[in-house]
């Protein structure tokens, strides 16, 4: 179910997924890309293991943002990231720019064996913001200006 009406700021043809649509998206994103992402950390194992994990889930999600404006999950869940502004598909920039911010604490954490772990605290960091707003727009979304908005639904579809 999404909720029609359009809130102040929001693109056109904007329509708010419900959290679990966005939820249930990310988890099956994690699915996707846990197979080969273990059998990479695996087979090269320590920290080339890691940033070839990190890597691989990066290509992943800005790959499918970029070219698709969604990832499996997404696409799975009915929903998509558009650009904030026109509710065009996001330019390859935006999705790097995206993923960048919602991975930055893998990032640090690479660069900077110490601050291993930081990856979980920053993720929850760029993404608790979804949980509020009329917009749910995480820091992710608000530094790519990026919204992931639902799909429209043909009335005639039965679910």
């Amino acid at each position: 179910m999404t909720v029609s009406a359009e809130p102040a700021g929001a693109p056109p043809g904007f329509l708010e997924p419900v959290f679990g649509q966005r939820l249930l998206a990310r988890l099956v994103d994690g699915i996707v890309v846990a197979g080969p992402v273990l059998l990479l950390t695996w087979a090269v194992g320590g920290r080339g293991g890691r940033a070839l994990a990190v890597a691989a889930v990066s290509l992943y999600e800005v790959v499918a943002v970029s070219v698709a404006g969604r990832t499996v999950g997404k696409a799975l869940f009915g929903t998509r990231v558009v650009d904030a502004r026109t509710g065009a598909a996001p330019i390859p920039l935006q999705a790097v720019l995206r993923w960048m911010v919602l991975a930055g604490g893998a990032f640090v954490a690479l660069l900077v064996p110490a601050l291993e772990g930081l990856e979980v605290v920053w993720f929850w960091i760029a993404v608790l913001p979804v949980m509020s707003g009329p917009l749910h727009r995480g820091l992710h979304d608000r530094a790519a200006r990026t919204i992931v908005t639902a799909d429209a639904i043909d009335e005639e579809i039965a679910i």
